[in-house]
């Protein structure tokens, strides 16, 4: 019987990205895309075409305004919010894990990289 290997995606925040990270294999080392390409998400150079076609486009731009909401978090503004305001950021991006995980299906396994502090 062959195994089936269910996809890694992980919704999580950095500077300039869009919030989506697909693992590469069991080593835990993170892509942007499918396409396999690092850096900020450009559709013209993404040859894969990314997640269109995979998620709504309503939900890739949910996903990019979460990440580019996460500036304000976990940058250098940090310090002007508060625990609870940082909690429902990541509230908000377990919700997000759940509605990609709706959208891609059985054959990828989506969590949201909270960090424990946050989790509700």
């Amino acid at each position: 019987m062959r195994k089936v290997v269910r996809r890694e995606v992980v919704i999580d925040w950095d500077w300039g990205a869009s919030g989506i990270w697909l693992t590469s294999d069991r080593d835990q080392s993170f892509t942007l895309s499918p396409a396999g390409e690092w850096g900020a998400y450009d559709p013209a150079r993404d040859r894969g075409g990314g997640w269109r076609g995979l998620l709504s486009d309503d939900l890739i731009e949910r996903l990019k305004a979460w990440n580019d909401e996460g500036d304000a978090y976990m940058g250098r503004g940090a310090h002007e919010h508060d625990d609870e305001q940082r909690t429902a950021y990541w509230a908000r991006g377990i919700e997000l894990a759940e509605d990609v995980q709706r959208q891609l299906g059985d054959a990828y396994e989506v969590h949201c990289r909270a960090p424990a502090a946050f989790r509700r």
